[in-house]
């Protein structure tokens, strides 16, 4: 069923991120119910376990050694938490990646007694030069963002690259100011995508409602779908995670994790499941 025959070496190295971040959903769906936890946020701690999944399938999939890969995840948790402590701010996807494949390239060559010192001397560098740095930086966007006012494609693009390469949403920037037709609902920016949500005569509240009911609705039965369609063809050991993002998406909500895995399992699947969808 897997299109790809090089030893399945990046699903193998999706598993153990997967099952950690679907883990993660599972645990604060579970506790959502609960209205002693309505008051602490948890995207608070979101970009760390972000950090953590990135940094493990890097390392994971160029190391192929368990022991290897938790040494460099620690390592590059270590930076993202002292830059953190420093400046409020988290690495973002982007930076994630860049360090996790530098780790990984270079550690053969490192001893492991020194991986430390540099991971702490990373962290702390980072987080005095994003502090230091982050005032200016923070105008220059603003200039930037005021000069492509207008534009909703490229307001989002940048929006966009920024989110991916900081931890710090792009948003937080403008305090609610609208530029280029752009706003954020629920601390999050949106462009461009706004009008279903708007009632008018073309476009009544029932037509909202239709729509978002039917979304709900494939976003059950399609990966519920997938997932019978490969029961009995999947491997054993990429069954658990598969099995755990079915859980997220079906009882959560949350089908990233079920699509991170069957993008990368067969693209077929994904490409079926987003035009179902």
């Amino acid at each position: 069923m897997n299109i790809f025959t090089s030893e399945n070496r990046t699903v193998n190295a999706l598993n153990v991120p997967i099952c950690f971040m679907s883990f993660y959903f599972i645990i604060v769906g579970i506790l959502s119910f609960f209205p002693f936890f309505d008051e602490f946020d948890f995207s608070k701690v979101e970009p760390f376990l972000w950090c953590v999944v990135v940094c493990a399938f890097i390392a994971s999939f160029a190391t192929r050694d368990s022991k290897t890969s938790a040494l460099i995840v620690s390592a590059v948790l270590c930076c993202d938490l002292l830059c953190f402590s420093i400046c409020k701010e988290t690495f973002g996807f982007g930076f994630s990646v860049l360090l996790s494949f530098a780790f990984s390239k270079y550690l053969g060559e490192l001893k492991m007694k020194y991986l430390l010192p540099l991971s702490v001397g990373i962290g702390i560098l980072s987080g005095i030069v994003f502090g230091f740095a982050f005032e200016l930086w923070e105008k220059g966007i603003r200039t930037l963002a005021s000069v492509i006012s207008g534009n909703s494609f490229a307001f989002g693009g940048l929006c966009d690259a920024y989110n991916f390469m900081f931890g710090s949403l792009f948003s937080d920037l403008f305090y609610f100011k609208d530029y280029g037709g752009s706003t954020v609902i629920n601390n999050s920016l949106v462009a461009g995508a706004l009008n279903i949500f708007k009632a008018s005569i073309s476009q009544p509240l029932s037509a909202v409602s239709t729509y978002l009911t039917g979304r709900y609705f494939a976003n059950v039965f399609l990966p519920v779908g997938i997932y019978l369609s490969l029961f009995k063809k999947i491997k054993s050991r990429f069954s658990i995670p598969l099995f755990l993002s079915l859980i997220v998406s079906v009882f959560f909500g949350n089908n990233t994790m079920f699509l991170i895995f069957i993008f990368f399992y067969n693209p077929f699947l994904f490409i079926a499941f987003a035009v179902g969808n």
